[in-house]
């Protein structure tokens, strides 16, 4: 029967011997080290295995943080990476392209200036200023020579000038 109470039963002392005898010989551990030693007994031989148990735990740890440490680096890097993205696309300049029909004035020199137009167009786009990326013309006559049947010759037509899109900025 075993005991209880002050006395350990040869019976538990037994088992733990074979239970870490066991251990042993499941981890691998060399013969040389299975064989009991000179200061062998149950309880040193219970402190060597909570020893190892406390420094397999402690590597784990350490190996776990390690981990974490590593994951919260690369998090660092892509956040920053992020961070430079963003500070790049800020510094872009804000452009749109307006669509609109709008009317170019004549220099003095008789060509068209469209600047105006243009800086029109873009202020309806909430835009300061732009560059023309399509313009149109059309010739202009006067309903009359065509309603008298003849044919408008370029002294009584007009040409006009239309900016159609710009890139504004």
């Amino acid at each position: 029967m075993i005991g209880i109470g002050r006395h350990i039963s040869p019976l538990c002392v037994a088992a733990a011997a074979l239970l870490l005898l066991g251990a042993a010989m499941a981890r691998g551990e060399p013969e040389a080290e299975r064989s009991p030693r000179a200061d062998d007994g149950p309880f040193a031989a219970f402190g060597r295995l909570i020893d190892e148990s406390i420094a397999g735990i402690t590597s784990g740890f350490k190996g776990a943080r390690d981990t974490v440490d590593d994951i919260g680096g690369k998090a660092g890097d892509a956040a920053k990476a992020a961070r430079d993205a963003t500070d790049t696309v800020i510094k872009l300049p804000r452009t749109s392209v307006a669509a609109g029909h709008e009317l170019c004035a004549t220099a003095p020199n008789g060509a068209p200036d469209c600047r105006g137009a243009i800086a029109t167009m873009c202020r309806t786009k909430g835009f300061e200023s732009g560059r023309s990326l399509a313009a149109q013309s059309e010739q202009k006559c006067p309903a009359e020579a065509w309603l008298k049947g003849r044919q408008p010759t370029d002294a009584d037509c007009r040409l006009d000038s239309y900016v159609t899109r710009a890139l504004c900025q």
